[in-house]
């Protein structure tokens, strides 16, 4: 089974409503790095911006060094090549014509974030995981724009074996707060949407069938039925033996964003 939440506050209503059974109560660091109920809070009331900062600071890092988004225009000026004769007739004093560079209009980039993990990693890991996530999101909606999902993909008691969550995160322009909470808190997958999988589709702690690790071309088909385009940046899920994106973002964070907006920065 497939579904796509709109928003976070819409995924919140689907797990109160269904009374999922809570996968951990309390406070456990490890695991959850927070609780249940404070996750549930902070997206019921517009998320928290706790790691925002951390995210702010890898971005004061990267952004120097990225070319400006822009396309080239003509712009009224008192000089230029060329003179635009109504403006001249007019007696307009800017009536010539100068190319300048102006933020560009080309379309989002999406981004699908799987937030799943093995359960051996930490939330202290994935807390790190979703900084560089969001400066990566930050990045990309300062220059081009940026259009964030996350991804749940767990193992489902249906005859697919397959249980598939996608959550819209606002985006024109980013909600830092939600992003920054759905991202960063290991209770919102580990607990939320755990809950809500164990409830609507038996999920049991496993990978989807036939999917063990959600690698990437598991992930591209995913994209693929949700209408996203080709160039979606995917990020599977860390986890421990299959290959993932996690010990380099944790060795440096700031390459790895690098490495990621590269190919959507305009060459000079």
């Amino acid at each position: 089974m497939l579904r796509i939440f709109d928003n976070p506050a819409a995924l919140v209503a689907a797990y109160t409503a269904a009374g999922c059974p809570r996968t951990h109560n309390g406070d456990n660091t490890y695991w959850l790095g927070g609780t249940i109920d404070g996750a549930l809070h902070d997206l019921r009331n517009g998320g928290n911006e706790k790691h925002v900062s951390a995210a702010r600071a890898l971005l004061d890092k990267i952004m120097p060094s990225l070319p400006a988004s822009h396309v080239e225009a003509w712009s009224p000026d008192i000089a230029g090549a060329y003179p635009s004769v109504p403006d001249f007739l007019a007696g307009a004093p800017d009536c010539m014509r100068r190319r300048i560079r102006q933020e560009s209009d080309s379309a989002p980039v999406h981004i699908l974030i799987n937030t799943v993990s093995s359960g051996g990693i930490p939330a202290a890991d994935l807390t790190r995981r979703g900084v560089a996530c969001l400066a990566l999101a930050m990045a990309l909606q300062a220059t081009r724009g940026v259009r964030l999902y996350i991804a749940a993909t767990l193992h489902g008691a249906d005859t697919a074996g397959r249980t598939e969550y996608l959550v819209r995160v606002p985006s024109e322009p980013l909600s830092l707060a939600e992003a920054c909470t759905i991202l960063c808190d290991g209770a919102v997958t580990r607990g939320i949407l755990y809950g809500l999988g164990r409830h609507e589709n038996g999920f049991d702690g496993g990978w989807p069938r036939g999917a063990s690790g959600a690698g990437i071309t598991y992930m591209r088909g995913l994209a693929a039925r949700a209408g996203m385009p080709e160039d979606t940046i995917i990020l599977t899920p860390p986890s421990l033996g299959h290959g993932d994106d996690l010990p380099e973002m944790k060795r440096d964070p700031v390459a790895w964003v690098k490495a990621r907006l590269a190919p959507f920065m305009p060459q000079d």
